[in-house]
C-alpha cells in the first residue's frame, strides 16, 4: 500500500475502528473496499478503512464473512467518492469495466504529490 495513503487513512481514522457506530481498536487493519484487480488502482485514502477485527475479519459480523457489513463499506466507499466529485458512472467504470481512467490518474497524482 502506498505509504501516503496509509498514513492518511490512519490520520483520518485515529487508529480506531471506521464502521459505523464502532471505535473499537482491537486488532485494526486497513480495509480495501475495492478489492480484487481493481485493488491497486483504486488504492485511494476515499475508499480504504481502518477496522477492527470484528469488522474486517470475525466469521459472524465481518467484512470478509457478512454481506450488510461490507454493503455498508461499499457505501461509505462510494459517499467519499461523490464527495471529491467521482459519478456513478465513474465508479462503475473503475471497479466493474476494469478500464484504467480516472483511478489510475489519482494514483498518479498521489505519487507526484
Amino acid at each position: 500500500m502506498n505509504k501516503r495513503v496509509w498514513q492518511a487513512v490512519h490520520e483520518r481514522s485515529e487508529g480506531l475502528c471506521e464502521y459505523p457506530n464502532c471505535k473499537c481498536n482491537f486488532m485494526v487493519q486497513k480495509h480495501h473496499a475495492y478489492g480484487g484487480a481493481n485493488r491497486k488502482r483504486m488504492e485511494m485514502v476515499e475508499t480504504i478503512f481502518d477496522l477492527c477485527f470484528y469488522h474486517h475479519q470475525d466469521h459472524k459480523t465481518g467484512v470478509h464473512h457478512n454481506l450488510n457489513s461490507e454493503n455498508t463499506i461499499m457505501r461509505m466507499a462510494e459517499e467519499n467518492l461523490y464527495a471529491i466529485g467521482w459519478t456513478k458512472e465513474d465508479i462503475i467504470r473503475e471497479t466493474a469495466l476494469d478500464s484504467k481512467g480516472i483511478g489510475q490518474q489519482y494514483v498518479n497524482w498521489c505519487n507526484k504529490h
